[in-house]
């Protein structure tokens, strides 16, 4: 391989794990790999093994309708993609004249219709996956007056095949990891306690909406350079040497060595109670150790139960059961609940009645405990303990 073939593979392998921090930036790669392999078309595509149905198919050269026919017709046809999903693995680099049925794909229905209309005939394809019934690969195509592609060529793709195979695996769990990270994100925000992630430098790198509220109201709690701040001195001292001591219960001290307390507030409210948590993480010996410690804050005065919607979903209520069952955790009386949702008590009584039976209980304390100590009790405060 000679100096500028060297750098020419360098730069393509360079951009290949260039997308993988930013995707955005994976058309321009894939139509350097079209200039490269002279194919005006290049595609990512997922199929099944089984049934050959095209999905997921993104790519440069192809327009709406010429992917819409592929994937729910021609591709169910593919000779060649059958091929492919019976005989070849992970890392191939599959091309016309590999194939065993080359003349039934001369024949067939999908070339004269689809693939020879498009002028797009030849293929060379790299698998990057082969299991459980899904087919994953990089395919490109050209006419064939451009011919088949050459040994050069293939040389070529199989030394960035492996590149690519790695790159696709960064990428899924880079993706992963943010779906995961945005469903915890918007499970924090359905609390009605204030959720904060602070880093070793005490700075928050995370903070939920309820915590976000605490913030806005500047009564007793705030946000001030990125950190945690009482607004009373004596609370602020108290908040970080406890923020700073839990640093040092990564290190092998008691979980004990710090307990909740409260924060006094400005207007007359009652004060905010503090919990502080160390979260270990598994970290690498190469990388610098990551701590992270977590804040929750508990506003006794804010509502007990923060949805009758997911009261109805997680016990299986009716919607005027659920309401009935978040007024009753919120301290109201039957009286006062037949005045809010506009009823009567004797209406009220039978919602409750209804709901002893489905929850196996017999008296309104028994069921506010159940609410409250249940699986929605991080939707809750805990005045109730107080």
């Amino acid at each position: 391989m000679s100096i500028n073939e060297q750098a020419t593979l360098n730069e393509l392998i360079r951009r290949i794990y260039h997308t993988v921090i930013k995707p955005e930036e994976g058309n321009e790669l894939l139509a350097t790999l079209a200039e490269t392999f002279k194919s005006p078309v290049v595609v990512q595509m997922e199929q099944s093994a089984h049934t050959g149905e095209g999905q997921g198919i993104q790519g440069l050269g192809l327009d709406s309708q010429m992917k819409k026919e592929y994937q729910e017709y021609y591709g169910q046809r593919s000779v060649l993609f059958r091929d492919i999903a019976d005989n070849y693995q992970q890392g191939t680099v599959f091309h016309d004249q590999m194939a065993s049925n080359y003349g039934e794909y001369l024949s067939s229905e999908a070339y004269h219709d689809f693939f020879k209309k498009n002028k797009i005939e030849n293929i060379l394809s790299l698998v990057t996956s082969n299991h459980q019934d899904l087919v994953t690969a990089v395919i490109f195509r050209r006419s064939e007056k451009v011919g088949f592609y050459s040994k050069d060529e293939i040389a070529l793709a199989q030394l960035l095949i492996p590149h690519i195979v790695q790159s696709t695996q960064m990428s899924y769990k880079i993706g992963q990891k943010e779906v995961l990270s945005n469903a915890f994100e918007q499970s924090f925000d359905r609390l009605s306690v204030g959720v904060i992630i602070m880093n070793q430098y005490s700075h928050i790198v995370f903070a939920n909406q309820a915590a976000e509220q605490v913030f806005s109201r500047d009564d007793g709690l705030s946000m001030k350079g990125k950190k945690l701040k009482a607004t009373e001195q004596n609370n602020n001292a108290s908040l970080t040497a406890s923020i700073k001591k839990m640093f040092t219960l990564m290190d092998g001290d008691t979980l004990n060595a710090v307990k909740p307390f409260l924060i006094t507030r400005k207007h007359l409210a009652r004060p905010y109670q503090v919990s502080l948590m160390p979260l270990i993480q598994e970290t690498s010996p190469v990388h610098e150790s990551s701590q992270l410690v977590l804040a929750i804050i508990n506003d006794p005065d804010s509502q007990t139960v923060s949805s009758e919607q997911m009261l109805a979903a997680v016990y299986q209520l009716t919607l005027a059961e659920a309401r009935v069952v978040h007024a009753l955790c919120n301290g109201l009386s039957v009286s006062d609940i037949a005045v809010a949702v506009s009823s009567t008590d004797n209406t009220v009584r039978f919602h409750i009645k209804n709901v002893f039976q489905k929850l196996h209980v017999k008296r309104q304390s028994e069921l506010v405990s159940l609410i409250l100590k249940g699986p929605l009790s991080f939707l809750t405060t805990t005045s109730h303990s107080q």
